[in-house]
């Protein structure tokens, strides 16, 4: 399996990527699956560059020549079964997609932000042999644009979240940072008087974006409210 899932040798501030190869890359090798990774390539980069529309068509253009390049000497050195890559648009021209594909190799992008931010992978869904979904609502957006895809839950590391001995803890639990979806929904769910706990990021104006734990209390609900407002 050769897998592109936002590796990158560098670090970048406010940008969280390094779970995704934890998340995919030990199942997989577990499995028994012999797992290939693309050198020299920093997926994570053009995240951090996103809003610089010069420097993503550059990117892109040395990264998809790159990254075929290496699936066809690992193809031709080993043989590859499955492209198993984690895509934003911004990754890649869609011609590399169908040029790894037209190598004999099945070809599945998975993306889990298809409900907010389906425009942020739309040029290269039908390229791709198979779209990874894990969000039922989404899937009526790859079907309105014939893209094959398959609805299955975000990959998950069974060695890295553990469950954990302690008793069953009786309330609704959110772990996410902050953004104007998540917290409009938030907003809908109070009402109910539901026990409620959110981890995560930025949920609290007054705390750094590395929170890590932030339970909702009268100061975050005072939050909620004025971005419901805003929204």
């Amino acid at each position: 399996i050769f897998l592109c899932c936002f590796q990158s040798e560098r670090n970048y501030p406010g940008a969280s990527y390094r779970h995704w190869r934890e998340n995919f890359k030990p199942p997989l090798e577990a499995m028994g699956h012999q797992v290939i990774e693309p050198k020299g390539l920093d997926f994570a980069a053009p995240i951090a560059h996103r809003s610089d529309s010069r420097w993503i068509r550059r990117y892109r253009e040395v990264t998809s020549e790159n990254l075929v390049r290496q699936v066809k000497e690992a193809h031709r050195r080993q043989g590859v079964d499955l492209f198993l890559s984690y895509f934003y648009s911004i990754h890649v021209f869609p011609d590399a997609i169908s040029e790894i594909g037209r190598l004999g190799i099945p070809t599945v992008n998975f993306f889990c932000d298809n409900v907010r931010e389906f425009h942020s992978v739309s040029e290269l869904v039908d390229r791709y042999t198979l779209n990874w979904v894990p969000e039922r609502e989404a899937c009526k957006l790859y079907d309105r644009r014939g893209a094959a895809y398959v609805a299955l839950p975000m990959a998950a590391n069974a060695a890295l979240y553990k469950t954990s001995s302690t008793e069953e803890i009786p309330q609704v639990t959110f772990i996410g940072s902050a953004d104007g979806l998540r917290t409009r929904l938030m907003a809908e769910v109070f009402p109910s008087g539901l026990p409620m706990k959110v981890y995560g990021g930025n949920w609290s104006t007054h705390e750094p974006a590395t929170t890590t734990k932030q339970t909702i209390s009268s100061r975050v609900k005072k939050i909620i409210s004025r971005r419901r407002k805003s929204l």
